[in-house]
């Protein structure tokens, strides 16, 4: 219908519309492979990510682990996962000490929730991995401490430059391993 006869008319949505043509101009979406069990896992990899992508999505489910340590967050290139140079700080606030938290590094090894290091913690994060410029990418995600209330909500953020074309990203413990039957990973990207 063209646009002057929509804008003469009001439209029925209870109607029934039928489509039929092809849609241009749009640039796919994102792709979203299957989710992965985090389930008794040191780490889990999602390899292959085209060249382009500008955008990673990505949430964990249920992050406990075997021992002390902290989920985190890597990614790569051809060359492999990197292990060095992540600017990372991560922060929550005490509600009953009215203080804020967290901790912070220039050379991390990834981007992970410091803070939360009981194998006892089990967290849920949701976020995106942003491509600034190049091979610079910037991570922000919410986590939510979703194993004792009063659910501390917290924030991650940091950026990391690549040497090369981000292939892959790597979703980690800091020691052990996931240990929650219902545990999780997914991601999309565009």
């Amino acid at each position: 219908m063209p646009l002057s006869k929509i804008q003469a008319q009001s439209i029925n949505l209870a109607d029934t519309f039928a489509f039929t043509g092809t849609v241009t101009g749009t640039d796919g979406g994102f792709t979203f492979p299957a989710n992965q069990s985090l389930n008794g896992q040191s780490s889990v990899d999602f390899t292959g990510i085209p060249s382009g992508t500008n955008i990673i999505k990505f949430s964990m489910w249920r992050t406990s682990g075997s021992t002390t340590g902290v989920p985190a967050i890597q990614i790569g290139d051809s060359g492999g996962i990197e292990t060095s140079g992540y600017a990372s700080q991560d922060t929550f606030v005490g509600l009953s000490a009215s203080s804020n938290y967290g901790g912070s590094s220039a050379t991390a090894s990834s981007w992970s929730a410091s803070q939360w290091t009981s194998a006892s913690n089990i967290m849920s994060i949701c976020g995106e991995i942003f491509r600034v410029s190049g091979n610079i990418w910037f991570c922000q995600a919410g986590f939510l401490q979703n194993d004792t209330d009063p659910n501390y909500f917290n924030n991650l953020r940091g950026f990391k430059t690549l040497s090369a074309e981000l292939t892959q990203i790597r979703f980690t413990r800091t020691a052990g391993t996931y240990d929650d039957a219902n545990s999780y990973v997914r991601i999309g990207y565009q």
